[in-house]
């Protein structure tokens, strides 16, 4: 089964990015690569076509006002091809053999979670090497301050049409990736998790021994990251919790999900 990774993006370029696309042009298997670039500036927009170029990627641009993770993974579910669709954050490094480890976990019943290695600050991504520059990035130091339900999460694209794909109700952070795990869970998917099982909110999820890993290369936390007050961050948070707490149907939006407007 060929897979299609699709990457969101906002206000992300330079070595950040060409770390994690490095990675995906080293896999084992071949697969197709949409990076949806949603509500960025422009001017960070442009420096983002120049990162990409050397790679075999596709690249949509959406300029809109405000960040919606849940429209952009949409928009390259709707255009990707593959048989597996695995959403990627635009923050992780995939050693090479992540991509064929992970299809032989995929069915049509099934889901597959890499929890990544979170690399601690300080380590410099910036002047990275691969492939020769796997050992340190494996002797690195790391946290596990949070369960990451959607930075590397793999399902037959047949799942993400029957659902509609994310619910485009949420903007900014918070909750989407929750969501789309449970549903995934409630609509009878069979979850296999690659990794450190994390924190209290992963208890009892017994992980499954990985050989190869994926690494999430260090940021700031979001509000700063995304250079908004924490105040506003948390407004926008707590109406995702709202979406998030009064949903249950597992097909969420209208036929047009994923479509540009």
């Amino acid at each position: 089964m060929k897979p299609t990774l699709v990457i969101p993006i906002y206000n992300l370029h330079g070595a950040r990015i060409r770390n994690l696309l490095s990675s995906i042009s080293l896999q084992t298997v071949e697969a197709e690569t949409i990076l949806v670039d949603y509500g960025s500036e422009n001017e960070g927009h442009l420096k983002l076509v120049e990162t990409v170029e050397p790679y075999d990627v596709e690249l949509i641009y959406v300029p809109d006002v405000e960040w919606s993770v849940p429209r952009a993974c949409n928009i390259g579910i709707r255009k990707a091809g593959g048989e597996v669709i695995i959403k990627v954050d635009a923050d992780n490094i995939l050693e090479p053999h992540t991509l064929e480890d992970t299809l032989e976990y995929v069915t049509k019943h099934s889901f597959v979670i890499r929890q990544p290695k979170f690399i601690r600050k300080g380590f410099p991504m910036e002047n990275l090497k691969l492939p020769q520059d796997y050992p340190k990035i494996r002797e690195a130091k790391y946290d596990y301050w949070l369960p990451s339900y959607g930075g590397f999460f793999a399902v037959h694209r047949d799942w993400w049409h029957k659902v509609h794909g994310y619910d485009e109700r949420y903007i900014w952070y918070g909750c989407n990736d929750w969501d789309i795990w449970n549903r995934a869970v409630r609509s009878g998917l069979k979850r296999y998790i690659f990794g450190e099982p994390g924190l209290k909110d992963m208890k009892g999820i017994s992980p499954y021994k990985q050989d190869t890993f994926v690494y999430h290369q260090w940021h700031p936390l979001p509000p700063e990251r995304l250079g908004i007050s924490e105040e506003f961050f948390e407004q926008y948070r707590e109406k995702n919790r709202q979406i998030y707490n009064g949903a249950s149907s597992i097909v969420r939006n209208t036929e047009t999900w994923g479509l540009i407007k």
